[in-house]
């Protein structure tokens, strides 16, 4: 999946001083998905989407970005899937929190431009 989206070049609507500091808030977490057995560019892939999404939330919340902050509010197990026209966010119920539903945090962004998909974020029962 992630040697189609590189192929594709999707936009990415960030300044390069932003790239540089999503790239160094992201390494650890690239670090990680590569010890995990992911492929360079999957492990890159995973660890940039994991800290704009933070990103993303943490400036919702009024927050600083701070990766390790964020973990704990948002580790969460769960699946990600992808199609051609959308991004779905699979979570348990138990993921819930109280200051994130104040936030808006778990309404659906739809339309994305810069993903090309429509996202959604959806709650099942526990066994997802």
């Amino acid at each position: 999946m992630a040697a189609r989206l590189h192929a594709r070049e999707l936009p990415c609507p960030f300044d390069d001083e932003l790239k540089e500091e999503i790239g160094g808030l992201a390494k650890p977490l690239v670090e990680l998905a590569a010890s995990l057995g992911h492929d360079e560019l999957t492990a890159t892939l995973l660890g940039r989407c994991a800290v704009i999404l933070a990103r993303f939330f943490q400036t919702r919340l009024g927050e600083g970005c701070d990766v390790g902050a964020i973990r704990t509010r948002l580790v969460v197990d769960g699946i990600i899937k992808v199609s051609a026209g959308e991004l779905l966010a699979v979570m348990p119920l138990g993921a819930i929190a109280i200051d994130l539903r104040r936030a808006g945090l778990d309404f659906d962004p739809g339309w994305t431009p810069w993903l090309r998909r429509k996202v959604r974020v959806a709650f099942r029962g526990e066994g997802i």
